[in-house]
């Protein structure tokens, strides 16, 4: 039972890192999956979440006065460490 929670957590977690800013994919984890991680799985998440590869983003713009183009390339999480 123990590991089909840190597998549902652990995914919820990826699709909620690796969702698009403007997509309309939420995700949410109840108090018991967050006290279930701080408790138990916590250094599995301080281990992966440096593993993860983000995708490149481009992004055009127009606010105010101007429009733009922000491009993120190379983009990644060199330490991690969960709250406590």
């Amino acid at each position: 039972m123990t590991d089909h929670r840190l597998l549902l957590v652990l995914l919820t977690l990826g699709v909620g890192i690796l969702a698009n800013p403007g997509s309309s994919l939420k995700t949410r984890i109840n108090l018991s999956a967050f006290k279930f991680i701080s408790e138990h799985a916590h250094h599995v998440i301080n281990l992966e979440v440096p593993r993860i590869t983000l995708p490149n983003i481009t992004r055009e713009f127009s606010a105010g006065y101007g429009t733009g183009k922000v491009s993120v390339h190379g983009l990644n999480i060199t330490e991690f460490q969960s709250p406590k």
